[in-house]
């Protein structure tokens, strides 16, 4: 929105008010927590296997939510359990493509402020 609206408008004070809000996106989640959302599901996804896994899977449950893709079995490496879930192991394309738009744009919008 706010490339849009610069490219109307040219409105450079604007854009210096606002850029200072935006940051980098990362798409790694740690959290070695099951999700308040969806506490329930979550722990029990995670309920037979050993600690340190239990937090990676717990770490890639939060992740996949993040990315707007959480019940997609893109993440699964077997699509029946969620204990195969591995986020944190796959490059999902279309989403980095966007992303790479994004910070394109956000480039663009640096350079306009003299940043």
């Amino acid at each position: 929105m706010v490339y849009e609206y610069h490219t109307v408008t040219a409105d450079d004070e604007f854009l210096l008010s606002v850029m200072i809000n935006f940051i980098i996106y990362n798409s790694k989640i740690l959290s070695h927590f099951c999700s308040p959302e969806e506490y329930r599901s979550d722990f029990f996804a995670a309920d037979n296997v050993p600690e340190i896994r239990r937090r990676q899977i717990w770490n890639d449950i939060n992740s996949a939510a993040e990315s707007g893709w959480d019940f997609s079995s893109r993440w699964l490496s077997n699509s029946k359990t969620m204990d195969t879930i591995e986020t944190s192991n796959i490059v999902p394309v279309d989403l980095n493509a966007l992303m790479c738009w994004n910070m394109e744009i956000l480039a663009h919008l640096h350079g306009e402020i003299g940043k």
